[in-house]
Formats: C-alpha cells, structure tokens, sequence
C-alpha cells in the first residue's frame, strides 16, 4: 500500500513539474529570465527534491498546516549550462511537491529574478497569492518577520540558498533556530563565497567585515591562523574548519542535530559547496544523512529528463 501511494505521489508530481518544463519551452510567460547553473547544480537540486518529499511525507501526518520558507529564491527556472535541459528551480520544486506544502514564503532580492518569480507562480499556481507569496528584499530583512507571522507550532522548513555571504548569522539564522519546530538546509558556499577571496581577509576590511556576519563567532579565525599561510593554502583543511566552526554555532543555538553533505565538487574536483543540515529531531537527521550518503538516487523527478537518442 506504501508503494502504491508514493507511486501516485511520483505521478502527480512528474505530471505538475512536466507541465510546466513544456509551458516554460513553448515560452508562455513571455520570455521569463531563468538562472543559468553548472551541471553540478543537479545534485543540490536532487538534495533538496528529496528532503522536500520526505519531510512533507512525515510532517502532514502530524500537522495541518506545513510551511517552506526560502531565501535566495532566484526566478524559479534554470537552464543547466551547456546543454538546452530545462529544470526547476528549488521555489517551484517545493510549490509542485507532494504532500504539498500549504504556505509558501520566497524571498529573491533581485528584483528582476523576483518578478519573474512571482510571475511564474502567478501562471502556474493561480489559486496561489503570489505577492504574498514572493517577497522582494533583503533576506535578513525579510526572514524574522516572516518567521514571527507564521503560528508558533506550526513546522518549517527553511532553505537558505547563499551564493556568497549574504545571509547574517544574526539576522537569520538566529532567529530561525528561536522556532520550536524547524529544519534548515543551508547551502554553504565555501569556494566561491570565502576560499577564493581568502587573502582579502585583513583586519578591518569589507571582506573581513563580511565573514563575520556570516560566521557565528570569531573561532574561524583561528582556522586560517592554524591552516593558512601566505605560501599555502590548504584548501580542504580550511574548508573543513569553517564547516565546524559553523555546525558548532548551531549546536550551541539548539539546533541538536547538525550533519553536513559530503562537498559538492565541479568537474575540477574542487569543493564548491556543502550542504549543512540542521534540525532538532533526530528522525530528520536519519532522513538526510540518507539523502546524502545516497545522493543520486532520486526520489522524485527533478529535473527533465534528457531524450533517447
């Protein structure tokens, strides 16, 4: 009987993500931006697809009212580079998942991606308010009020998307972790966000000003101290360090259970990002630790498949 429900599952929401994949080809809404990524944004794609399924799955039974919250929500469609595959952005991904998610919350603060957001969401989702929806603005701006309006047992998922250092370890992630009920996945973006402007990291600089923010506390300083020299940089080491000091902060806010994907890497073998993960409950860890050990084994269609040739 489970099978059989979750095939059904499978169905509606190949059915939901296929339509729009061919309405986004034939271009219905008037040639919306989309994001370009690598190809190895499918494996973040897969991560999230899988815990949006789970979570729901095990969150509905318990809860009438399910919430996603997301912040660098971007327009919703993605072009995979160097190919002419569609895909689905994490915001439509978890609006066409099933069980559903019965609110919704994307902050974009690009106002052209926002629109084109709100756009597809107003296109695809008419029985949905999509200015209530799609929130134009600053994340850190944005996500405490969010948060606060949502009632107090109601559980929430929080996807925190950072291309760079954007997202305030005080103005989110704090307050996040104040909810009785929620997980966060966040994309934690070492290469490109800290590792190549690593040397920028001088006292009383904009860069340096910037990790701060970012980081919990001042204990990645001593990362680069103990793993960093002018004639090297090691770069696994130094990534690795920031990821604890950063688990280690969100243990210390509650969050008990902290677990991080094995890294992302591009087809240089390097390490662009990670996953961390961060929950309360221990049966949310076990879910994710088994969509990371199993990263390619997807549980529900996320992107289009390519044609048999």
């Amino acid at each position: 009987m489970k099978g059989h429900i979750r095939d059904i599952e499978q169905a509606i929401v190949k059915s939901r993500r296929t339509t729009i994949i061919e309405a986004e080809k034939r271009q219905d809404l008037r040639r919306l931006p989309c994001r370009e990524i690598p190809k190895y944004g499918d494996k973040k794609l897969t991560y999230v697809s899988n815990y949006l399924y789970a979570y729901s799955k095990i969150v509905s039974k318990r809860f009438p009212r399910i919430w996603y919250v997301e912040t660098g929500a971007g327009p919703g469609v993605c072009k995979v580079r160097g190919s002419d595959r569609t895909t689905l952005g994490t915001p439509l991904l978890a609006m066409t998942n099933e069980p559903q998610f019965t609110d919704v919350r994307l902050i974009e603060c690009k106002r052209k991606l926002a629109h084109a957001l709100r756009e597809r969401v107003r296109g695809y989702f008419p029985k949905v308010d999509a200015d209530e929806t799609v929130r134009t603005g600053d994340c850190n701006q944005l996500v405490s009020g969010i948060l606060s309006g949502i009632p107090k047992y109601d559980p929430v998922l929080l996807f925190i998307d950072s291309e760079g250092l954007e997202v305030k370890w005080q103005s989110v992630i704090v307050p996040a972790s104040q909810r009785g009920h929620i997980d966060m996945l966040i994309n934690f973006p070492y290469d490109d966000a800290i590792h190549r402007n690593i040397a920028k990291i001088v006292p009383g600089s904009e860069f340096e000003r910037k990790v701060k923010e970012f980081m919990p506390n001042s204990d990645w300083e001593k990362c680069i101290q103990e793993k960093y020299s002018n004639e090297h940089v090691c770069n696994d080491a130094l990534r690795e360090g920031f990821i604890e000091v950063y688990e280690a902060g969100l243990r210390e806010l509650g969050m008990k259970y902290v677990l991080t994907s094995p890294p992302i890497r591009n087809k240089r073998n390097t390490a662009v990002y990670s996953f961390i993960f961060a929950s309360k409950y221990e049966v949310a860890a076990k879910v994710m630790r088994d969509i990371f050990d199993k990263p390619d084994s997807a549980i529900q269609l996320t992107i289009e498949e390519p044609p048999d040739h």
